[in-house]
């Protein structure tokens, strides 16, 4: 890495060092998406990140906060009418009413327009204590952040004096034409947003949604619609996550950060690749449940069981029994003969219910090997 050409942010960090990465360590996963990317025409429209926005994204960034919200609440909420009382229903409403904000063409990214960002995204969940130390625009006082993954006291975020100065940076920083020779570029820079946004904190809570959120607002700004999806990948690799962040902000480089997203970014294209492939295959469309169900199976790293799945579910949503995870999740996927059925084990689900291991249907889809190299697809024709 010492000997590959450093590129430099004007994006300062800490006794002003500016943020930077090695150009040369990104290239080969940079190109790898890139030619994905081009390779997958329906990913280039609108109507796809309609489709992943509501209600995927709205789950999973902010699952990457440990909100635990299966996809079928999620779905009953925004289309839920009437007053909205638990913090739950705030969470998910405010994401959802701040990925309609953005939707709308070509808001310029602001100091003014962050500030209506944010008031949506953060409506009734500010403490009044908070709320009391907010400016205009940024916090006035310090805040503290830790998180359960790194073993660290809490750590300070940049003094509140710094925030305007940094910020408008990051304005400057979003708001210049690169002229990028790819696609892949406007994606690599969305995550830059992302990471120094976060590193900021400009706010006293919230800022990880914001910050993620910003990032998908500069996509759509620039027309760069297949990235959209990246936010599901991280809360399993959270830890990962959380620890590149760690380490960009002890030693300014971010290019471990930059390709954790852009290995992040292919496997997650790969996987909608391969459910609109199921999709195109059966009969019976996929539902949103359908759809987190097969993010799960693609999780699940042991032989494929109903009990292996039962645990990976129970791991990112509120609890369930295995019988209801069985009828509601995987015999739904055994009818539209998405999985099959390989063998019953010698455990049990409940009672007196086998255990039983299964797969994907392969000999129903025609699928592009190449395109989902990634994913270690098991018994893959």
């Amino acid at each position: 890495m010492e000997n590959s050409e450093k590129t430099y942010l004007n994006l300062p960090m800490d006794n002003d060092k500016k943020l930077f990465y090695y150009k040369d360590d990104i290239q080969k996963l940079k190109m790898e998406l890139e030619n994905l990317v081009k390779s997958l025409d329906y990913t280039h429209n609108r109507k796809f990140v309609t489709k992943v926005l509501f209600p995927y994204e709205v789950k999973f960034n902010n699952s990457i906060e440990e909100y635990k919200d299966d996809i079928t609440v999620i779905n009953e909420i925004i289309t839920k009418k009437g007053i909205i009382k638990s913090e739950q229903e705030k969470v998910i409403l405010n994401l959802y009413n701040g990925y309609k904000h953005i939707l709308r063409n070509n808001i310029v990214i602001n100091k003014e327009n962050l500030k209506n960002l944010y008031s949506i995204l953060s409506k009734d969940l500010l403490k009044n204590e908070d709320l009391k130390r907010m400016g205009k625009y940024y916090r006035q006082d310090k805040v503290f952040i830790s998180s359960g993954y790194l073993d660290k006291p809490y750590h300070e975020c940049p003094n509140c004096v710094d925030i305007p100065r940094y910020m408008d940076h990051l304005f400057n920083y979003i708001n210049t034409n690169n002229n990028f020779d790819t696609l892949t570029d406007y994606y690599i820079k969305s995550q830059i947003i992302h990471l120094y946004m976060v590193y900021i904190h400009p706010f006293f809570d919230v800022n990880g949604r914001t910050s993620r959120t910003v990032s998908m607002w500069y996509l759509l700004n620039n027309n760069a619609y297949p990235f959209i999806i990246f936010n599901r990948g991280i809360t399993p690799n959270r830890r990962y996550y959380c620890n590149m962040i760690d380490y960009t902000e002890k030693y300014n480089n971010c290019t471990y950060f930059i390709n954790f997203m852009l290995s992040t970014v292919i496997k997650e294209l790969e996987k909608d690749y391969f459910f609109n492939i199921i999709n195109q295959s059966t009969n019976n469309k996929l539902t949103a449940s359908d759809i987190q169900a097969l993010q799960y199976i693609l999780l699940t790293n042991d032989l494929l069981s109903v009990n292996s799945f039962s645990e990976t579910y129970n791991k990112f949503n509120p609890k369930k029994n295995k019988k209801n995870i069985l009828e509601e999740m995987i015999e739904p996927l055994i009818d539209k003969e998405v999985i099959k059925v390989i063998r019953e084990t010698k455990s049990h689900i409940y009672g007196t219910k086998s255990n039983f291991i299964f797969n994907f249907n392969y000999d129903k889809l025609d699928i592009d090997k190449e395109k989902v190299k990634h994913l270690k697809l098991k018994n893959i024709k």
